[in-house]
């Protein structure tokens, strides 16, 4: 079931500019679906790109998590991020983030955006806002 319906569904606008070297940055509203921590967050991201990539729009994110479903939470989302994306006039992006440990927690699929060319970056994404389902229904 978890793989029908992902552990987390993200609605996305990012830009991307890269010339050998550029930046990429973004902003998420973020569905988690399951544990206990699910609940609506909005997330921003930079990301230093390396390639040649332009592109900007609105994308949609599928994203599963690696360990068990009651472990799921936006801080194990939240830090460093890698991810390899391209674009011919429709974007795709596959995306890994590891933990303090190195260890891949999760890792997902966006499509989306126009734009062309190809880049791989490193970031780093924070919270800006969350409501936890759990806490909102008290």
């Amino acid at each position: 079931m978890r793989y029908i319906v992902p552990d987390m569904l993200s609605l996305n606008y990012s830009a991307t500019g890269a010339m050998i070297v550029g930046l990429g940055g973004g902003l998420s509203v973020n569905l988690i679906t399951r544990g206990p921590h699910a609940g609506i967050y909005l997330t921003g991201n930079i990301s230093i790109r390396v390639g040649v990539q332009v592109d900007r729009g609105l994308s949609g994110t599928r994203a599963w998590f690696t360990g068990n479903v009651e472990d799921i939470s936006i801080d194990s989302y939240l830090d460093t991020g890698i991810d390899l994306s391209g674009a011919y006039y429709i974007g795709a992006a596959a995306f890994v983030s590891p933990n303090s440990q190195g260890n891949v927690s999760w890792y997902g699929i966006t499509v989306g955006k126009a734009g062309f060319g190809a880049s791989g970056g490193w970031g780093k994404t924070f919270l800006i806002k969350g409501w936890e389902f759990n806490s909102m229904f008290k």
